[in-house]
């Protein structure tokens, strides 16, 4: 099917100036009825991509590619109040369902239904990591890669999964997971002005040196199967390439049993090496400058993520602790049920943020 290429409008506005769009306070799913994604929407002049804006902001774009995009923004203004996704954000869901319009609507719906009920735009601000991760979490940000992705260290390897488990719980190292995946947005963000080019995905190196069988703890495997689903829910191609390094000889068992759960586009962008194989050609130095290759990898940057060692055993909880404080921390959104007594009055507290809309006030009653 042809479908013809928008002509940038008679007087372009320059890329520094081209407004982007905000991705808070998004409202729930419209049910209103919406374009079949066969329909081409006919085309005015807001609704034409500046060539130097794509370029600068989302990156090389077919004809098509470029058409969806913008009826995929046009459904979204029809069909949700407030503001929309920036287009980078949902450029990021077309991608990965290969430019199906349907596939991407779907998704980028619950997307938006799922970050609304748990307020997910608000999670950096509202969010503080507690001391013990920050004593025991093995990883962090770390300079970037030579194609100026922001680039995140993890070393699995030597971090205490059963100890954090057993001490925090699921619900908060996920709200953890979650905020370093919000962060890498932001990094992305500010390094698309920095370089002057688009980046909209970061590279994750994962160190394996001390991986073993304590590593595949079930409840820790479970935990990790919860966190690869939500964030491959939510956070579509954010990640442009994987690195794990120094993998063991149990790093298969492993890979057998979280691999399924990976998207196969994702899988494609993982590359591992055993032992010292990093060191030779093709191994980390085609990917990171010497600069920032960190220095318990042989580099000579210096690096912030420590080697953490063991959660002591005597701050563990017992499993009836950490469920009643999990049910409390995702119990925390915007949807709230109460029992009410007929002629009972109820209170309802409504906080308003600075830059949000209360857009309406809903009671159902069963008599």
């Amino acid at each position: 099917t042809h479908v013809p290429r928008w002509a940038p409008p008679p007087a372009p506005t320059p890329s520094h100036a081209m407004p982007v769009s905000s991705a808070r306070a998004i409202p729930a799913c419209s049910s209103r009825a919406h374009p079949s994604s066969t329909d081409v929407l006919p085309g005015s002049p807001d609704d034409k991509l500046d060539a130097d804006y794509i370029s600068r902001y989302l990156g090389k774009l077919t004809p098509f590619q470029e058409s969806c995009l913008i009826r995929l923004r046009q459904w979204l203004q029809e069909t949700h109040k407030g503001k929309i996704p920036k287009d980078q954000h949902v450029l990021r869901f077309l991608r990965s369902r290969d430019f199906n319009l349907e596939k991407a609507k779907e998704a980028l719906c619950q997307t938006l239904t799922w970050r609304k009920q748990h307020q997910i735009d608000f999670l950096l601000d509202t969010w503080q990591c507690p001391q013990l991760l920050q004593d025991y979490y093995t990883g962090g940000w770390h300079h970037h890669d030579k194609d100026g992705r922001p680039l995140y260290i993890l070393r699995l390897g030597q971090m205490d999964t059963k100890g954090l488990v057993r001490v925090l719980g699921e619900e908060t190292l996920l709200r953890h997971v979650l905020s370093i995946n919000e962060e890498g947005l932001r990094h992305c963000e500010e390094n698309t002005k920095i370089f002057g080019k688009p980046i909209s995905c970061w590279t994750c190196l994962v160190d394996l040196e001390g991986l073993n069988m304590r590593h595949l703890w079930r409840p820790g495997i479970k935990a990790l199967l919860r966190m690869i689903e939500l964030v491959g829910a939510n956070y579509p191609e954010t990640l442009g390439r994987l690195l794990i390094l120094r993998a063991p000889r149990v790093f298969p068992v492993l890979w057998t049993l979280v691999s399924p759960f990976i998207d196969e586009n994702t899988r494609k962008k993982f590359l591992i090496y055993a032992g010292n194989d990093y060191q030779g050609p093709g191994g980390l130095v085609d990917y990171i400058n010497r600069d920032f290759i960190p220095d318990f990898l042989g580099g000579d940057a210096l690096c912030d993520v420590p080697e953490a060692g063991l959660v002591p055993k005597s701050l563990y909880r017992t499993a009836e602790e950490l469920e009643n404080e999990e049910l409390k921390l995702w119990s925390e959104t915007i949807y709230k049920s109460a029992s009410v007594l007929k002629g009972a009055p109820h209170e309802v507290q409504l906080i308003h943020r600075r830059y949000s809309t209360i857009y309406s006030c809903c009671c159902l009653l069963q008599l």
